[in-house]
């Protein structure tokens, strides 16, 4: 095999953000976040990409809608990936792939609940997960490509948003949130390119799912975790007309299950 020996890299500009302020609020929010990431070149068969990406955040907030939630957040994010893609034959592919994700959130609050007053300083939760991809794409024709995927996702856990007692914080926070992602599908192009017709089918397996659920006794929304499974169908269409319209259509149907509550 003719592996690449040559890279490029790239480094996006960091990012910096603020949060807004409402009626009912007083915020305070900063963001940082910086990507890092090396590719290869080259006409070697193998292509690959490594990245890092980090981010920082800190939020300082005064909530006085009905109760008093009075605290300090400060949330560090890394991640690590790698992506390669080898062609076995001019028409067959094979992408694998992962990613290595660390979480950790810190929380100050004093408030005031349904559970009365408490208070908690320096509560810690982190987190960490790796999720793999593998993909395999073959090339019917110049205009027509089918694949199919098997992949893994992740969101961090977080502390309740509208806490009533102190074991809101320290028992009901909410655990990370993993997917098992499955699609096969087909992408074509018709009539010189001017027309593009896609179509997938997916299946979505989730592990302690985060939801937001409403609680009417304070009027405030509390995080619960479930499992869930979303399939369905995705069907897109892009007709170019001219040379200045193009004709887009999107079509999908979605079956969703909660298992557990």
């Amino acid at each position: 095999a003719n592996l690449n020996a040559r890279a490029r890299v790239a480094v996006k500009a960091p990012g910096y953000g603020d949060r807004p302020l409402d009626q009912y609020s007083d915020m305070d929010g900063k963001t940082f976040t910086q990507e890092f990431q090396l590719a290869s070149s080259g006409d070697g068969k193998l292509k690959w990409v490594v990245g890092a990406f980090l981010m920082q955040e800190k939020l300082d907030i005064l909530n006085r809608f009905l109760f008093l939630h009075d605290y300090v957040q400060d949330t560090d994010s890394m991640a690590v990936d790698g992506e390669l893609t080898y062609p076995f034959t001019d028409r067959l592919r094979l992408t694998v792939g992962g990613r290595l994700t660390e979480d950790k959130k810190e929380i100050s609050m004093f408030g005031i609940g349904l559970g009365g007053t408490f208070r908690k300083d320096g509560l810690k939760i982190d987190f960490n997960d790796f999720t793999p991809k593998v993909a395999l794409d073959y090339s019917l024709s110049d205009d027509a490509l089918i694949y199919a995927s098997a992949q893994e996702g992740y969101k961090a856990g977080a502390f309740q948003g509208f806490p009533q007692q102190l074991t809101d914080l320290t028992v009901e926070y909410l655990r990370p949130e993993s997917v098992r992602a499955y699609e096969i599908g087909a992408k074509t192009s018709w009539l010189d390119g001017d027309l593009t017709l896609n179509g997938a089918l997916f299946l979505s397996e989730y592990d302690r799912k985060q939801l937001n659920i409403f609680n009417p006794a304070t009027l405030g929304f509390v995080s619960r975790t479930t499992n869930a499974e979303m399939s369905g169908v995705e069907i897109s269409l892009a007709s170019r007309t001219s040379e200045n319209l193009t004709i887009n259509g999107f079509l999908a149907t979605f079956d969703g299950e909660l298992h557990t509550y």
